[in-house]
C-alpha cells in the first residue's frame, strides 16, 4: 500500500523529488545552522544524545552543535537509570552529561522525572503499595529535581502519563501511581518538583497525539480534561510536550489538531514539540523516495503546528539516522520492522551526516512562521513566565 501512495510521480508534483533532481541548496549546506534561522522564533532547537556517542563519535557531536542550542539526555536521567535497588542512585552518567551540556553551552531538557510503565525500576514495581506509593513518588522527584535545581530549563515531570488502553476515566496509565495515588499523582508531582527547582518549566510529556485516527483524538481529548482540571487546580504546570513521532504514512490531525492546540494556548500553556522524528517504516526501499515522503509528511506536521502552537522548544528525537530509535526497536518489537530489512530513515541527517529534504523543510518552516505569539491565561500557579 505504502508503494502505491508514495510514487516518485506523485511527490514530483508535491514537488518534494522535483526540487532535489533540479539541485536546489539544502540549509545545512548554507552559512546557517538551524538555531540560527530559529533566532528569529526565538526558538530552541534541540537534540537528543547519550554519555556513549558523546565519548565515542565527535563527528555527530559536531553536527549537534551547530544544529542545536538545547539538549536532551536519552537515558541518563531516567529513574531506571539512576536506580537499579531500593533507593541507591547512582548520578555519575547524568553528571556527566549535564556537565558536558553546560560546557557546551547548551540549555538542558531534563528527561524525565515520572514515567508510568516501562520508566519505572523492577524494585519500585516490587515493594510499591497503597500506604508508600506517594512517600516514593516524592522521594524519587526530590533527590533528582532537588539534585539538578536551578541547572535544568524544563523538565519532563510526566512522561506517557497517558494510556487510553487502560481504560480508566480519567485517560491516564493505571500502573503504578495512578493504581495507588489516583489522577492526584499527577498534581503531586507537579507541586514536588516546583518546590525544589522553582526555576525549572515544568512539561507534560505525551506522544500519540498528532495524527487524524480515533486512537490519537481519543488521547488529546483525555489530555483536555486533565489540563482542563490542572489550570482549576491551580497545578504548577507551564506546559505540555508533544513527543512527534510522525507516522510518513498517516495524515495529520489537521483540523482536530488545530482545535487542541487553540485550547492548549487559551489555557494559558506553552508547546515544546519534544520528540521529532518521521517512522518510514512502511515507506519503499528507494532511499530518494522514502527521503522525500518523510519530509512531505513533516511539512504538513509542521504548517499545522507551527502556526498555533508557536512552541518554545523544538528538538529532534533522531537528528541523524546514524543513531535512530527504530532500528533499535525492530529487534524485539515486529511492528517497527521493514518488511525489506533495510535500516530506518527517521532523521534530518542521513547516517553520513548530510542533510535531507526534511532538513530543508524545517528550515523553511522556521522561516516561514516567524515569532511566537505570547501566551494567554497563565495561572500564578504556573510560576515564572
Amino acid at each position: 500500500m505504502a508503494g502505491k501512495l508514495w510514487t516518485r510521480r506523485r511527490l514530483l508534483r508535491r514537488g518534494v523529488l522535483a526540487a532535489a533532481a533540479a539541485g536546489s541548496p539544502l540549509w545545512a549546506q548554507t552559512a546557517r545552522a538551524l538555531r540560527q534561522v530559529a533566532a528569529g522564533g526565538p526558538w530552541l532547537i534541540g537534540g537528543v544524545t547519550s554519555n556513549a556517542v558523546i565519548a565515542k563519535d565527535p563527528e555527530f557531536v559536531s553536527r549537534l552543535l551547530r544544529e542545536c542550542n538545547a539538549v536532551t539526555a536519552e537515558a541518563e536521567f531516567k529513574w531506571t537509570s539512576l536506580s537499579h535497588s531500593p533507593d541507591v542512585y547512582d548520578f555519575k552518567q547524568a553528571d556527566a552529561f549535564l556537565a558536558w551540556a553546560e560546557s557546551q553551552k547548551l540549555v538542558f531538557r531534563g528527561h524525565n522525572l515520572v514515567w508510568p510503565g516501562s520508566g519505572t525500576p523492577d524494585w519500585v514495581r516490587g515493594r510499591i503499595s497503597s500506604s508508600n506509593a506517594s512517600s516514593m513518588l516524592e522521594h524519587h522527584i526530590r533527590t533528582v529535581a532537588g539534585r539538578y535545581a536551578g541547572r535544568v530549563y524544563s523538565w519532563d515531570v510526566l512522561n506517557e502519563a497517558l494510556n487510553v488502553w487502560d481504560k480508566r476515566p480519567d485517560g491516564l496509565a493505571s500502573y503504578p501511581w495512578a493504581q495507588y495515588l489516583g489522577q492526584e499523582y499527577v498534581d503531586t508531582a507537579l507541586h514536588v518538583t516546583a518546590e525544589v527547582d522553582s526555576k525549572a518549566r515544568l512539561i507534560w510529556n505525551e506522544h500519540y497525539l498528532e495524527s487524524d485516527d480515533h486512537g490519537d483524538q481519543v488521547d488529546r481529548d483525555l489530555f483536555l480534561t486533565q489540563l482542563r482540571r490542572l489550570r482549576k487546580a491551580n497545578a504548577p504546570l507551564h506546559g505540555i510536550g508533544i513527543q512527534s513521532h510522525i507516522f510518513a504514512d498517516k495524515p495529520v490531525a489537521t483540523a482536530r489538531m488545530q482545535s487542541f492546540l487553540g485550547e492548549v494556548r487559551s489555557l494559558g500553556y506553552e508547546v515544546q514539540l519534544t520528540e521529532i522524528d518521521v517512522n518510514d517504516t512502511s515507506l519503499p526501499a528507494d532511499p530518494a523516495t522514502r527521503d522525500a515522503a518523510c519530509a512531505d509528511a513533516l511539512r504538513r506536521y509542521l504548517d499545522v503546528v507551527l502556526p498555533l502552537a508557536q512552541p518554545t522548544v523544538i528538538s529532534f528525537w533522531t537528528l541523524s539516522d546514524r543513531y535512530n530509535w527504530l532500528d533499535w526497536a525492530a529487534g524485539f518489537a515486529p511492528k517497527y520492522r521493514r518488511v525489506d530489512g533495510l535500516k530506518h530513515r527517521p532523521g534530518l541527517f542521513d547516517a553520513n551526516l548530510q542533510p535531507k529534504p526534511e532538513y530543508e523543510v524545517v528550515a523553511a518552516a522556521l522561516e516561514r512562521y516567524g515569532r511566537p505569539a505570547p501566551l494567554t491565561g497563565r495561572s500564578k500557579g504556573a510560576g515564572r513566565g
